[in-house]
């Protein structure tokens, strides 16, 4: 097993960039949140129909199939609001990576490896992510599960995707990969 300690570089590294991802990667949870009705259904918009078409086509899924999950999809407005929340100054490093290098978190860091070394390494391999990056985005983004979000992928991605014109590109190309 690779020294422990390698975790918290790469962790610190990421821990600003994921900042914003984290919005859009939020677990899923168990019911939807009801819908902005200042906002049409997404399964109403011509832009959504044309987008869920052009996944389907390129990823052989069923138009129907994309269609109806997109429709299913429910406008979250506090993702755009939290998007759209200035950041006046950005922490200092000695404020921001107390967290992130925790001793409780490292800890966690090396028992995930541990226990998910064999996955960690196939995935090493078949995609080229060090198995380090791989446990310090978890450890980032969910402390190590302990931490999952309170909005659906789903609604996350679409509301991004669609009603946040700033990003919408990336965000579409996040929803398409997710689909």
């Amino acid at each position: 097993m690779p020294n422990p300690l390698r975790l918290i570089p790469p962790l610190l590294m990421l821990s600003s960039t994921l900042l914003v991802a984290s919005v859009a990667s939020a677990a899923t949870v168990a019911a939807a949140k009801p819908r902005d009705t200042a906002t049409p259904a997404y399964g109403q918009r011509e832009d959504v129909r044309a987008f869920a078409a052009e996944v389907a086509a390129e990823s052989g899924i069923d138009k129907r199939l994309v269609e109806r999950w997109f429709a299913a999809a429910r406008h979250q407005p506090k993702i755009v609001a939290a998007m759209d929340r200035p950041l006046l100054a950005p922490p200092k490093w000695f404020e921001y990576a107390p967290p992130f290098v925790s001793t409780e978190r490292v800890d966690g860091g090396v028992k995930f490896w541990r226990a998910n070394a064999e996955t960690l390494a196939r995935a090493e391999q078949q995609f080229g992510v060090p198995a380090e990056i791989i446990v310090a985005i978890i450890g980032v983004e969910t402390f190590y599960g302990r931490v999952t979000g309170s909005y659906r992928v789903i609604d996350a991605l679409a509301t991004l995707a669609f009603d946040y014109p700033r990003r919408a590109p990336f965000f579409r190309g996040e929803l398409k990969e997710f689909v």
